[in-house]
Protein backbone atom coordinates (compact mmCIF):
# COMPACT_ATOMS: atom_id res chain seq x y z
CA UNK A 1 0.00 0.00 0.00
CA UNK A 2 1.34 3.78 -0.91
CA UNK A 3 -0.14 6.54 0.87
CA UNK A 4 -0.35 10.22 -0.11
CA UNK A 5 0.45 12.94 2.14
CA UNK A 6 -2.78 13.10 3.50
CA UNK A 7 -2.28 9.19 4.51
CA UNK A 8 -5.21 7.48 2.37
CA UNK A 9 -4.05 5.18 -0.17
CA UNK A 10 -3.02 5.89 -3.57
CA UNK A 11 -2.10 2.00 -4.56
CA UNK A 12 -3.06 -0.85 -2.97
CA UNK A 13 -1.56 -3.98 -4.08
CA UNK A 14 -3.06 -7.55 -3.29
CA UNK A 15 -2.02 -10.70 -4.19
CA UNK A 16 -2.92 -12.95 -6.51
CA UNK A 17 -2.89 -15.67 -4.02
CA UNK A 18 -4.72 -14.47 -1.20
CA UNK A 19 -7.02 -17.01 -0.71
CA UNK A 20 -4.39 -19.53 -0.15
CA UNK A 21 -2.94 -17.51 2.38
CA UNK A 22 -6.06 -16.22 4.56
CA UNK A 23 -9.79 -16.95 4.86
CA UNK A 24 -12.60 -14.28 4.38
CA UNK A 25 -13.33 -13.22 7.58
CA UNK A 26 -9.55 -11.98 8.07
CA UNK A 27 -9.15 -10.05 4.91
CA UNK A 28 -10.21 -6.99 6.91
CA UNK A 29 -7.68 -7.07 9.38
CA UNK A 30 -5.08 -8.12 7.02
CA UNK A 31 -6.36 -4.55 5.10
CA UNK A 32 -6.07 -2.48 8.28
CA UNK A 33 -2.56 -4.41 8.96
CA UNK A 34 -1.34 -3.08 5.39
CA UNK A 35 -2.37 0.23 6.19
CA UNK A 36 -0.68 -0.03 9.44
CA UNK A 37 2.41 -1.12 8.03
CA UNK A 38 2.26 1.58 5.25
CA UNK A 39 1.72 4.22 7.57
CA UNK A 40 4.82 3.39 9.43
CA UNK A 41 6.88 3.61 5.73
CA UNK A 42 4.82 7.22 5.26
CA UNK A 43 5.62 8.18 8.32
CA UNK A 44 9.51 7.28 8.69
CA UNK A 45 11.16 10.50 7.53
CA UNK A 46 9.29 12.76 9.19
CA UNK A 47 10.19 10.55 12.36
CA UNK A 48 13.70 10.56 11.77
CA UNK A 49 13.88 13.95 11.81
CA UNK A 50 12.41 14.72 15.28
CA UNK A 51 9.17 17.01 13.56
CA UNK A 52 6.76 15.70 15.28
CA UNK A 53 4.14 18.35 14.34
CA UNK A 54 4.86 18.00 11.12
CA UNK A 55 3.00 14.54 11.05
CA UNK A 56 -0.39 16.48 12.54
CA UNK A 57 -2.80 16.67 9.92
CA UNK A 58 -5.18 19.39 11.46
CA UNK A 59 -4.48 22.75 9.25
CA UNK A 60 -3.26 25.55 10.01
CA UNK A 61 -5.42 27.97 12.43
CA UNK A 62 -5.38 30.69 9.69
CA UNK A 63 -6.88 27.93 6.68
CA UNK A 64 -9.06 26.70 9.40
CA UNK A 65 -11.17 30.31 9.97
CA UNK A 66 -11.11 30.87 6.17
CA UNK A 67 -12.28 28.11 5.13
CA UNK A 68 -14.88 28.51 8.35
CA UNK A 69 -15.38 32.21 6.54
CA UNK A 70 -15.97 29.99 2.85
CA UNK A 71 -19.09 27.71 4.34
CA UNK A 72 -22.06 28.97 2.25
CA UNK A 73 -24.76 27.75 4.59
CA UNK A 74 -25.24 26.94 8.38
CA UNK A 75 -25.05 23.47 7.85
CA UNK A 76 -21.99 23.64 6.01
CA UNK A 77 -20.38 25.68 8.47
CA UNK A 78 -20.89 23.07 11.17
CA UNK A 79 -20.08 20.17 9.19
CA UNK A 80 -16.84 21.79 8.90
CA UNK A 81 -16.58 22.71 12.32
CA UNK A 82 -16.84 19.23 13.77
CA UNK A 83 -14.76 18.05 11.40
CA UNK A 84 -11.76 20.72 11.84
CA UNK A 85 -12.23 20.45 15.79
CA UNK A 86 -14.47 17.22 16.86
CA UNK A 87 -12.51 15.34 14.76
CA UNK A 88 -15.74 13.75 12.98
CA UNK A 89 -14.72 11.21 11.01
CA UNK A 90 -16.12 10.39 7.11
CA UNK A 91 -17.27 6.91 5.39
CA UNK A 92 -17.53 5.77 2.05
CA UNK A 93 -18.91 2.51 1.14
CA UNK A 94 -17.66 0.14 -1.79
CA UNK A 95 -20.50 -0.59 -4.32
CA UNK A 96 -23.34 -2.44 -3.04
CA UNK A 97 -23.08 -6.30 -4.10
CA UNK A 98 -24.88 -9.35 -4.88
CA UNK A 99 -25.36 -9.57 -1.08
CA UNK A 100 -27.28 -6.01 -0.60
CA UNK A 101 -24.39 -4.66 0.91
CA UNK A 102 -21.80 -2.30 0.19
CA UNK A 103 -18.17 -4.55 -0.88
CA UNK A 104 -16.33 -2.70 2.05
CA UNK A 105 -16.71 0.82 3.80
CA UNK A 106 -13.46 2.95 4.93
CA UNK A 107 -13.50 4.78 7.66
CA UNK A 108 -11.20 7.86 8.06
CA UNK A 109 -10.80 11.15 9.88
CA UNK A 110 -8.45 13.99 8.68
CA UNK A 111 -5.07 12.44 9.72
CA UNK A 112 -5.36 8.31 8.93
CA UNK A 113 -7.63 5.80 8.36
CA UNK A 114 -9.82 4.05 11.26
CA UNK A 115 -11.53 1.40 9.91
CA UNK A 116 -11.47 -1.23 6.72
CA UNK A 117 -14.35 -3.25 6.86
CA UNK A 118 -14.41 -5.92 4.06
CA UNK A 119 -17.95 -7.91 3.41
CA UNK A 120 -15.98 -11.30 3.46
CA UNK A 121 -18.77 -13.16 1.19
CA UNK A 122 -17.66 -10.67 -1.09
CA UNK A 123 -14.65 -11.03 -0.61
CA UNK A 124 -14.52 -14.76 -0.96
CA UNK A 125 -16.03 -14.51 -4.47
CA UNK A 126 -14.01 -11.48 -6.08
CA UNK A 127 -10.84 -11.15 -7.77
CA UNK A 128 -8.19 -9.98 -4.94
CA UNK A 129 -7.29 -7.28 -7.14
CA UNK A 130 -11.26 -5.83 -7.01
CA UNK A 131 -10.09 -5.66 -3.10
CA UNK A 132 -7.49 -2.82 -3.30
CA UNK A 133 -9.28 -1.09 -6.46
CA UNK A 134 -12.73 -0.64 -3.61
CA UNK A 135 -10.37 0.88 -1.16
CA UNK A 136 -8.63 3.56 -3.87
CA UNK A 137 -12.00 4.29 -4.38
CA UNK A 138 -13.43 4.84 -1.04
CA UNK A 139 -10.05 6.60 -0.04
CA UNK A 140 -10.94 9.23 -3.28
CA UNK A 141 -13.87 9.54 -2.11
CA UNK A 142 -12.58 10.56 1.19
CA UNK A 143 -9.85 12.84 -0.11
CA UNK A 144 -12.93 14.68 -2.08
CA UNK A 145 -14.69 15.29 1.19
CA UNK A 146 -11.78 16.56 3.60
CA UNK A 147 -11.15 20.04 3.84
CA UNK A 148 -8.54 21.69 1.98
CA UNK A 149 -6.21 25.06 2.31
CA UNK A 150 -8.24 27.45 1.07
CA UNK A 151 -7.06 30.27 -0.95
CA UNK A 152 -6.46 33.63 1.28
CA UNK A 153 -8.17 35.68 -1.78
CA UNK A 154 -9.46 38.58 0.47
CA UNK A 155 -8.27 37.55 3.59
CA UNK A 156 -4.65 37.47 2.76
CA UNK A 157 -4.28 41.02 4.67
CA UNK A 158 -6.48 39.99 7.75
CA UNK A 159 -4.51 39.33 10.89
CA UNK A 160 -5.79 35.99 12.63
CA UNK A 161 -6.85 37.73 15.03
CA UNK A 162 -9.31 39.84 12.92
CA UNK A 163 -10.31 36.21 11.03
CA UNK A 164 -10.91 34.61 14.20
CA UNK A 165 -13.46 37.65 15.31
CA UNK A 166 -14.80 37.50 11.37
CA UNK A 167 -15.73 34.27 12.00
CA UNK A 168 -17.47 34.90 15.29
CA UNK A 169 -19.92 37.62 13.27
CA UNK A 170 -20.06 35.27 10.40
CA UNK A 171 -21.46 32.61 12.85
CA UNK A 172 -23.75 34.87 14.49
CA UNK A 173 -25.36 36.02 11.31
CA UNK A 174 -25.85 32.32 9.76
CA UNK A 175 -27.54 31.52 13.12
CA UNK A 176 -29.84 34.60 13.05
CA UNK A 177 -30.68 33.71 9.18
CA UNK A 178 -31.79 30.24 10.04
Amino acid sequence: MTLDDGRLPVQVQVSGNLWSRLDPSEVSAAAMTGYWVATLYHDAPITRTGNYTALTARLPRRAELIALLNARSLAEYEALERVLYWHEEFTAHGPVTDFGFPSMSVTAGLGRISAITIDPRWAARTEPSYIGYDIIACADRIRQWRPKVPDEGSWAHRTDDELAQEVREYYASLTRNR
